[in-house]
Parts: structure tokens; sequence; C-alpha cells
């Protein structure tokens, strides 16, 4: 199936650039928009131990194919706009109530009046805010569930 290929894609890719660089294993990160955003959850999920931090973009996921257990030592940074008419912004707020209820570490940011393809064409300091994220959290500094997380 395709998305058995693209994963393996992804996969080697890591594993090339981990054997050609210097790669700090506790500071790999997985970022995706959109389609991209569904395939970061279900990355994310299927190889949890691999991620210091995820950021789906204007995406969603969490359910079957990643379930929100799964995030439970890996910090989300989800972000989406409200006026997107691409990706309905119901598929990350599912996603972020799942995490909630499952005490998964994350940050859910939506932008007011913004498309789906603001994040990618004309929302440069917003993309920043991904960079700024991963440069917070690291798997040396995840420390698992949020205790008391309640379902809102």
């Amino acid at each position: 199936a395709t998305h058995e290929l693209s994963e393996l894609d992804a996969l080697t890719l890591i594993e090339k650039v981990r054997a050609t660089f210097n790669v700090d294993p506790d500071r790999i990160y997985l970022m995706g928009h959109s389609m991209g955003g569904f395939g970061t959850f279900f990355l994310g999920a299927k190889h949890n131990t691999l991620w210091a931090g995820i950021a789906p973009i204007a995406g969603g996921g969490v359910g079957p194919n990643a379930p929100a257990d799964k995030f439970k030592m890996v910090p989300v940074l989800v972000m989406h706009g409200s006026d997107d008419n691409v990706v309905r912004k119901e598929s990350s707020r599912m996603s972020v109530r799942e995490l909630q209820k499952a005490g998964g570490q994350h940050i859910y940011l939506e932008f007011p009046g913004k498309d789906h393809e603001f994040f990618i064409r004309r929302g440069r300091e917003n993309l920043e805010k991904v960079f700024d994220f991963f440069n917070l959290v690291s798997r040396r500094t995840n420390v698992g569930p949020i205790p008391d997380a309640a379902p809102q």
C-alpha cells in the first residue's frame, strides 16, 4: 500500500541522515502539513519512541490508526486555521480532545481567520512557532502524562 511505502521512505531517510550526520537521538522531530499532518499523527503514534516532539499542522488523525495513548511521552503541537476549507478545524479539535483524555502533553493553537495554506505560504512567523516548540522539548525533558488532565 502507498502509506507503507511512504512510511518506509521516511524511516529510511531518517536512518540515512543519522548514519551520515551527528544527530542527537533525543532531538528527532516530526512535522507535517495537511495530509502530512495526518501522517505526522500516524508515524508519531506508530514510532512514538523515536520522536522528541511532533507538530501536525492543518491535519488531524488521532484515532484507530494513531491512538492518543501513544502520545503520553511525545509532546504535540497542533495548529489549525479557523477558516480552513480543505481540512476542517474539527479534525484537529477532535485530536486534541483525545490527547486531553489520554493525558498527553500538547498545545493547540487555532488561528482566527486563517485558511489552509496560511502556514505554508504566508505564515512564516507561525511556522517559526513549530521550531520554538521543538527547541523546548527533547526526549530527555519529556516527563510523561500531565497529572490531573481532564477532558474538556
